[in-house]
């Protein structure tokens, strides 16, 4: 992590639950066809919270996690060698002068906190308690630290949404698919790049500059904590976008980091327009 990235409450939107009924369909005078009126029961409602509050108490205790380990048990290392590391890795990002392991560690934060962005912002509107943007455009600094309170604070919404009604950026960037094959070719290559290097050398040296250097150890733990809290927001967009019968590919999405994120951007459907 670079300097600036080195240096949880109310979430629902109130329910409005009614005595469970029967769909009804009811004529109203001059028209020919019925109405159908469906009411929501208190078993509806209980289904929603219980895919709602676990995903919050997740997020927030996983965010939690990470700031303990970052403030309490982290390698403190060197601050010298950490600026030697950042501006190497600045200049040279993929020569393996720092470590093959921990440049595409480093780069992926470059990609993922633009899947969060395109995951999240479809239902970023109006959000409540908080404004998605501060957090979402911090994660490219601060990652999980910054984005983490926002998950477990934010309304959840898997209601379709029309790509018509999203901003700007939103529309023409993160829903575009040429957005979401960039990010998986630079994904695969970081994975490449990490795999076709390996050897028992460069692990060891990961090794050790995990256990010595803050910037390592805490970088490393936020990209984890990203790479597994992105399951929550891609199981809302799954809904969102009428996947409700595939939520459980999010889980093999997830388990190949960031390479898996980027690819299920590429193969979403596209919000109607």
């Amino acid at each position: 992590m670079m300097p600036a990235r080195v240096a949880t409450g109310q979430a629902a939107s109130s329910l409005l639950v009614r005595p469970k009924q029967a769909s009804r369909s009811c004529v109203r005078p001059g028209l020919r066809r019925p109405v159908v009126v469906v009411r929501a029961g208190a078993n509806d409602a209980s289904a929603g919270l219980s895919t709602r509050l676990p995903a919050r108490v997740i997020t927030g205790v996983a965010w939690a996690s990470l700031v303990g380990y970052a403030v309490g048990f982290a390698p403190k290392g060197s601050e010298a060698l950490d600026m030697e590391l950042v501006s190497s890795l600045i200049a040279s990002p993929y020569s393996g002068e720092v470590n093959y392991l921990f440049e595409s560690i480093f780069n992926s934060f470059a990609i993922i906190p633009a899947v969060y962005a395109a995951l999240l912002m479809p239902g970023a509107k109006d959000q409540k308690p908080v404004p998605a943007q501060p957090f979402v455009v911090g994660s490219w600094a601060l990652g999980y630290f910054v984005l983490g309170p926002y998950l477990a604070l934010r309304e959840i919404r898997e209601e379709p949404v029309e790509r018509s009604s999203l901003g700007f950026l939103t529309r023409n960037v993160l829903e575009a698919k040429w957005n979401a094959a960039l990010l998986l070719a630079f994904a695969t290559f970081l994975a490449y790049s990490a795999a076709s290097h390996f050897s028992p050398e460069v692990l060891a040296d990961y090794r050790n500059l995990l256990s010595t250097q803050a910037l390592v150890s805490v970088s490393s733990a936020d990209l984890a904590t990203l790479s597994l809290m992105v399951y929550f927001p891609m199981v809302e967009d799954m809904r969102r976008r009428g996947w409700e019968d595939k939520t459980a590919l999010a889980a093999a999405f997830t388990a190949v980091p960031v390479v898996g994120p980027s690819l299920y951007l590429l193969v979403r459907p596209s919000l109607e327009e």
